[in-house]
């Protein structure tokens, strides 16, 4: 079954539960999400619609105004732009990704003929399609819920905290091998603490490489960069000011929006997002490629192969160290709560260097030593924070958890810091 739609009442949560899915799976993103604004004066109300495009994060094209007024509903549907614009996002992700989104589906394409076959083309094919369908009737998603290759189910209050494990176990069974094992899933609270760290300023990074960086190109005004592992912008904000383009490649669909937000709310516009891993998706060549601790890289052959094809003129790419510390004090306060220190698993980074020759690769080395300090607001952030990183759940870690940040966090500028120094690799491909 490879494709599979969630329903339900309005705002139960269906976008929700498909955005933790979607986080869970390891492929190339296209297709398309539904965005809603409202404007409420008194009892009267403006709603709009926009489809937003999961190819490159920028386009949003409006498909739907309701207005309200003393009770009485005007809707407006643009059909047009069912079948123009969405009709070719759907037609370039079928030709250039692996997992289709369409979110969601209901009564206002009724009429859009064009945008219909689009839609069931992808339905006829054997890629993996997620999406959300309206629960009321409508003639067009009708005929989605009679298709004995459609999976529907209904999302509730009662069961929409349970139905992710059922459905990522349905998804690996006819798709075996995309479903990320023991991934640190970017939620709003994770990407919050990262960006608190990176607005610390007692943090060095991403100060600390961009310097470096800026030391081998001193003009960046007509290059296009691609930052690979893009996460919440450590480096393409700042860079978005000097490049002509980035494009902001993360896996993560929330990392992906964070970023895109992040950048609308500062007026950036020259970045295009790409929710994928490298290795799952064709990219033109860019001029300079960025790589922060993204480990396929430095682990994979063909994975580096593949970035260096991707490269005219440096790659730059930051890993871990094999002699870095582990994070967020994990060997003490593992001793502390009797576990198994975890295994780095940036430990065979080294290996990147025979790939490297193999490659007969022209390139610069050196280690960074840097300070990246955890800032949390309050002692209950910091405790949330580490029952989340550590996964601790019972009463007796919970005490020895308290021990270890009343003893490690220092208090500053009204919060407090759990003191972090890193050291990295850097590595820079000239071609």
């Amino acid at each position: 079954m490879n494709n599979i739609f969630l329903t339900g009442e309005i705002q139960v949560g269906k976008t929700t539960l498909l955005n933790k899915i979607l986080e869970k799976i390891n492929l190339s993103i296209g297709g398309f999400q539904v965005d809603r604004t409202i404007e409420q004066k008194g009892s009267s109300y403006i709603k709009e619609f926009f489809i937003i495009s999961l190819i490159n994060g920028q386009d949003s094209f409006k498909i739907a105004t309701i207005k309200s007024v003393n009770d009485v509903c005007d809707v407006k549907v643009f059909t047009d732009s069912f079948e123009t614009v969405a009709n070719t996002i759907i037609n370039e992700s079928l030709n250039s990704r692996n997992l289709i989104v369409l979110d969601e589906l209901g009564t206002m394409e009724n009429e859009a003929t064009y945008f219909q076959e689009s839609v069931f083309s992808v339905l006829n094919s054997p890629k993996l399609t997620l999406g959300v369908i309206k629960k009321k009737p409508g003639k067009f998603i009708d005929k989605i819920r009679k298709r004995n290759d459609v999976m529907l189910i209904e999302v509730t209050k009662e069961n929409r905290d349970y139905l992710l494990d059922d459905i990522l176990e349905i998804i690996e069974k006819h798709f075996p091998g995309i479903i990320r094992k023991n991934y640190f899933s970017s939620n709003t609270n994770r990407i919050k603490w990262y960006d608190l760290a990176l607005g610390y300023k007692g943090c060095e990074y991403p100060q600390v490489f961009l310097d470096k960086i800026y030391s081998y190109i001193d003009n960046m005004d007509n290059m296009t960069i691609l930052d690979m592992g893009s996460g919440t912008g450590a480096f393409t904000i700042p860079l978005s000011q000097k490049a002509k383009s980035i494009t902001a490649l993360d896996s993560s669909i929330n990392m992906i929006s964070h970023l895109k937000n992040k950048c609308e709310n500062e007026g950036i516009k020259n970045v295009n997002y790409l929710i994928s891993p490298f290795e799952d998706i064709d990219i033109p060549p860019h001029d300079i490629i960025i790589n922060a601790f993204s480990v396929g890289v430095t682990k994979d052959y063909e994975v580096l192969q593949k970035l260096c094809d991707t490269t005219k003129k440096f790659a730059f790419i930051i890993s871990h160290h094999e002699n870095d510390t582990y994070k967020f004090g994990e060997e003490e306060l593992s001793k502390r709560l009797g576990r198994k220190l975890t295994e780095k698993r940036h430990s065979t980074n080294e290996g990147i260097f025979p790939m490297l020759d193999k490659l007969n690769l022209d390139y610069d080395y050196s280690e960074v030593e840097f300070s990246f300090p955890q800032y949390f607001k309050d002692m209950d952030d910091a405790m949330n924070f580490f029952i989340t990183y550590f996964n601790i759940n019972e009463e007796r870690e919970i005490s020895i958890l308290q021990n270890y940040l009343d003893e490690t966090l220092i208090a500053k500028d009204t919060g407090y810091i759990h003191p972090e120094d890193r050291l990295s690799r850097f590595i820079v491909i000239k071609k």
